[in-house]
């Protein structure tokens, strides 16, 4: 945005202000998805928060769908939420709760990320369940590009 005084024959004042529109980040800890058994008991891992201007917003995270019931099967949602104090809305975050009957065999992505930016969701490890995807955001920092991606090797 611009003004321009034109044909000036006067004093003027001109004032600015600006609104902060940077949303929140929530982050998940631990697994997108969870996989028990039935009567398994599940502790949520929870989810931080931060934003550009009021910084930890961890503690003002609503979360909806817990407690989660493990004494039947089923699929369960668990929400994050989040908002600044200029009214800006976090990306919803959800893990999913699978609950079954038999084992879920889970396989282990082991992640990580040279320096000059970062990959999410972050390792040490992620834990995906037999037959589900994964995918995984590579983000190089400002003034670098993705090098290489190296998979199995």
């Amino acid at each position: 945005a611009s003004y321009d005084f034109t044909n000036v024959t006067t004093d003027h004042t001109i004032s600015v202000t600006f609104k902060d529109v940077a949303a929140p980040v929530i982050t998940l800890l631990g697994s997108e998805t969870v996989n028990l058994l039935v009567d398994d008991p599940y502790t949520d891992d929870g989810a931080t928060a931060l934003d550009n201007l009021d910084g930890d917003l961890t503690s003002n995270i609503v979360t909806t769908g817990l407690p989660i019931d493990t004494s039947a099967e089923g699929t369960f949602t668990v929400y994050y939420n989040v908002t600044d104090a200029a009214g800006n809305a976090a990306t919803q975050v959800t893990r999913t709760v699978i609950v079954s009957e038999t084992p879920v065999v889970n396989y282990t992505i082991t992640v990580s990320s040279g320096a000059n930016g970062s990959i999410s969701p972050a390792g040490p490890s992620v834990i995906v369940a037999d037959g589900e995807n994964q995918s995984f955001s590579i983000n190089p920092e400002s003034g670098f590009n993705v090098a290489d991606v190296l998979v199995d090797g």
